[in-house]
């Protein structure tokens, strides 16, 4: 399919200088409300100005951005028929330009792909790098630039696989089989932490023998008593396999999260939100304790947790339709970007390029490239 061009009306635009560097993009509602949790800060125009009026597909941004669609599914791109139900993404540099990765979140026939670009932005080919799995939704990059892809089933695999197409994918059995909410690697401690998303789902750490190479390792999952603030420990999982029973039956005194995604990792300390339990949940690595960072019961968080969350920019389904708003540390929100409509997909994730100047928006039925005066990195 070939690139669309999204047209923008014209507003007052706001300087783009209120932001020094590029919020974590991140997707879930728990995030926002985290920030303006007793912040007493109220939803209004960022630093880029109001919202201007959506175009023909639906999409409002802020005077001075763009929008192109660079994949559609059914639609041909670089070669390549674009798959079902992209979910996460990311982008790794790739020379002077970049390749996006994403997973496909559709049943037997997910996977992931890679559409590469040149250093203007302009599509230079796409491929599969991963084939023949099911339902890949959660994914995550490493620091030594793969793309780790995780099916979205009990007992779900994890597969290392090479963005640039040189390498074939390999199943990382190591790290578990279970159904993974999200991940991030900890390059600091040398630990990728994984959640999962079941009602009552744990958080787990893979700390591998040799850092850069997931074949082998031991697997733990967070243990201690249930509550908050807490110090907690770390349990060796049995039979990362399941071969008998899932992970989380296998350590009697592992934690409990109820449906967890959307895990980030800034500064050694651990995020994540769960959805059932209506908690963000901050596990300081280097003390090794966990915090409620914000609880939708209470509208606050632990003042002992004395831990700040990375600016970011959030996206969930708003009322109307699908939204995005630029959050900071301080608890200040504003819209960045809508998507309205009926049978308006919801956001699945978001990803800047590496230079930080596109920023990639990701639905069920297609891929965003949006571009405009962000800082950059």
């Amino acid at each position: 399919m070939d690139a669309e061009e999204v047209s923008m009306n014209r507003s007052t635009l706001r300087s783009p200088g209120v932001l020094r560097g590029n919020p974590v993009p991140v997707v879930g509602a728990l995030w926002r409300a985290a920030h303006l949790a007793g912040s007493g800060s109220s939803s209004g125009p960022g630093p880029y100005g109001p919202l201007c009026t959506p175009d023909r597909h639906g999409l409002a941004l802020p005077w001075g951005f763009t929008a192109k669609v660079v994949a559609a599914s059914g639609h041909r791109v670089g070669g390549l028929t674009w798959p079902a139900a992209s979910a996460a993404g990311a982008c790794l540099p790739d020379g002077p330009g970049w390749v996006y990765v994403s997973n496909a979140a559709a049943p037997v026939l997910g996977g992931v792909c890679v559409i590469r670009f040149g250093a203007e932005g302009t599509p230079r080919g796409a491929c599969r790098v991963l084939s023949g799995t099911d339902r890949n939704r959660a994914g995550g990059p490493t620091p030594w630039r793969t793309w780790l892809s995780a099916e979205d089933t009990a007992r779900g695999r994890l597969f290392e696989t090479d963005p640039y197409g040189v390498h074939a994918a390999i199943p990382r059995l190591a790290t578990g089989r279970f159904r993974r909410g999200d991940l991030a690697c900890d390059p600091e401690r040398g630990t990728v932490y994984m959640v999962e998303d079941e009602p009552d789902g744990c958080l787990y750490r893979f700390r591998p023998a040799i850092w850069g190479d997931l074949s082998s390792g031991v697997l733990e999952v967070m243990a201690g008593p249930p509550g908050s603030p807490a110090a907690v420990r770390w349990e060796r999982v049995p039979d990362p396999s399941a071969s008998c029973e899932p992970l989380r039956a296998q350590v009697p005194a592992a934690r409990r999260f109820d449906g967890a995604r959307s895990l980030h990792h800034s500064a050694g300390v651990c995020y994540f939100a769960a959805g059932g339990d209506g908690r963000v949940w901050g596990y300081d690595t280097r003390a090794a304790r966990l915090d409620v960072v914000y609880d939708a019961h209470t509208a606050g968080g632990s003042p002992a947790a004395g831990l700040r969350m990375p600016d970011l920019l959030v996206a969930d389904d708003a009322e109307g339709g699908v939204r995005a708003d630029t959050v900071t540390g301080t608890g200040g929100a504003a819209p960045f970007l809508e998507l309205t409509g009926e049978d308006r997909p919801g956001i699945e994730d978001m990803t800047f390029s590496p230079d930080g100047r596109r920023l990639y928006l990701a639905t069920r039925q297609a891929v965003y490239e949006i571009s405009g005066p962000f800082p950059g990195e």
